[in-house]
């Protein structure tokens, strides 16, 4: 993930969970890396909310032997995976044909773990890219749904009847009267 996104590609970009807002965020001391006890926030880390707008971008460079330097390179066939075991997204990345930046904005899926975006670009003549970037995609936070689920309303439903079911129950059987003649003792004949 590339951390300096032109501003065409930024204006794509949702303000939702900004991980490099969140890691900018988290006070850090000068320890080690592995010292820190939040995981999640470690310094290497991405932290990405699942349904979440994300934009993959690398910049790929091929050596021009003509001009002595290194200049973009230009396909239209690199292929981006999001994989946790099994590819959740696969797509191919578009070209900025003058910076040879490949970028491309997608959504998370809706399932939570530790990813990878993976690139592994195979042609004849030119060297293999193997690029593997780990990052964590977490669920919301309980304050993060939204108050009210349309598809919950059956339960909200069935919670009030039950409400007023008991209130109604309580109700009669506090002001009702026992019968007359029943509230004698018992006799039992032998």
């Amino acid at each position: 993930m590339s951390p300096s996104l032109s501003p065409s590609l930024q204006s794509l970009l949702p303000h939702r969970s900004n991980p490099e807002h969140l890691l900018a965020t988290k006070e850090k001391p000068d320890l080690p890396f592995s010292l820190f006890p939040d995981p999640e926030l470690n310094r290497q880390s991405l932290v990405y909310r699942i349904k979440d707008d994300i934009i993959y971008s690398l910049i790929i460079e091929e050596y021009d032997g003509e001009k002595g330097g290194w200049g973009p390179y230009h396909a239209d066939d690199v292929q981006l995976e999001f994989v946790m075991l099994d590819p959740h997204v696969r797509t191919f990345l578009e070209c900025e044909k003058e910076t040879g930046r490949f970028w491309k904005l997608f959504k998370v899926p809706d399932t939570y773990g530790v990813f990878k975006f993976r690139i592994l670009y195979r042609r004849p003549g030119v060297s293999v890219l193997a690029v593997n970037t780990q990052v964590s995609v977490r669920p919301f936070n309980h304050d993060e749904y939204e108050r009210f689920i349309f598809s919950a309303f059956p339960y909200y439903a069935s919670a009030f009847s039950m409400m007023a079911g008991f209130l109604v129950f309580g109700v009669a059987f506090l002001y009702s009267k026992p019968k007359a003649g029943g509230g004698g003792k018992s006799t039992k004949r032998e």
